[in-house]
């Protein structure tokens, strides 16, 4: 091996570019050890504590998305995903943001096995971390004077059933997955989906829209006066109050202190 002594010295320009180069897996440990005449296995050390990142990223923030890939699958995605989507924030869950455009692009590739129901997987468990980590501020019922909506709502609208399919998933990870991990959902099951980080324990809250909470969603989304709403839902005030105040305990919506449901929302 050329030793240091016997290289041009390189600007810290071109220094950087090679380890760069390394850290993408653009060149061996060895290639980049002939330029930098550094030792290879301590220049290895580098490209693993990086890649090494990448994976716990991805393996935290789409766990369920992990457990439907066979390992050998799954130990080809990630090389691919930190080549094309190397590391570009502080922040290491950040760095995950790319992940379901990534996997949209492969999904022709038929050594994945990428379906319609992995991609909306990845989004979903994607945006789970968008409302937990938001920098949104969820105002208090003592300051406000009128319903609003969670600031950190996101609304997705999705193709398959993956909202009931994580709800499983996660029941058999408690038991330990006793049966495996549950099959994948063959048909698909299109819907509205409610995602929101809880006012109070600050936990993502994943939810299918359904009409109890669609009736709050838009009451509150339209200000609509209640009395108009309940009339035009064919349902009582008192009906409409409590679908409100539900609304408000699972966290979709935030109700003023005084006169709950039906505060903000008369003539």
């Amino acid at each position: 091996m050329t030793t240091s002594a016997e290289l041009p010295r390189l600007s810290l320009r071109d220094t950087m570019w090679v380890v760069h180069q390394l850290l993408r897996g653009e060149i061996s440990a060895a290639e980049a050890s002939e330029q930098l005449g550094n030792d290879e296995s301590r220049l290895a050390i580098y490209h693993r504590f990086v890649s090494g990142h990448v994976r716990n990223v991805l393996e935290k923030n789409f766990a369920v998305l992990v457990s439907l890939f066979p390992k050998q699958v799954w130990d080809m995605i990630v090389p691919e995903y930190f080549r094309s989507h190397p590391s570009d924030s502080y922040e290491l869950n950040a760095n995950g943001a790319q992940f379901p455009r990534f996997l949209s692009q492969w999904a022709d590739d038929p050594r994945f096995g990428i379906t319609g129901f992995h991609l909306e997987l990845a989004e979903l468990e994607w945006r789970e971390w968008v409302v937990y980590s938001t920098l949104k501020s969820i105002p208090s019922p003592e300051e406000i004077d009128a319903p609003v909506l969670n600031p950190t709502l996101i609304v997705m609208e999705l193709e398959y059933p993956v909202v009931e399919y994580v709800f499983l998933w996660r029941e058999e990870q408690a038991k330990g997955f006793p049966d495996g991990v549950p099959a994948i959902p063959e048909t698909e099951n299109p819907g509205v989906v409610f995602l929101f980080r809880h006012p109070t324990t600050h936990n993502p809250v994943l939810r299918r829209a359904r009409d109890p909470m669609l009736f709050a969603f838009k009451v509150v989304h339209d200000a609509i006066p209640l009395e108009e709403a309940v009339a035009a839902a064919g349902i009582t005030v008192e009906d409409g109050e409590a679908l409100l105040c539900d609304a408000a305990d699972q966290g979709l919506v935030i109700l003023p202190t005084e006169n709950k449901g039906r505060s903000g929302m008369s003539d």
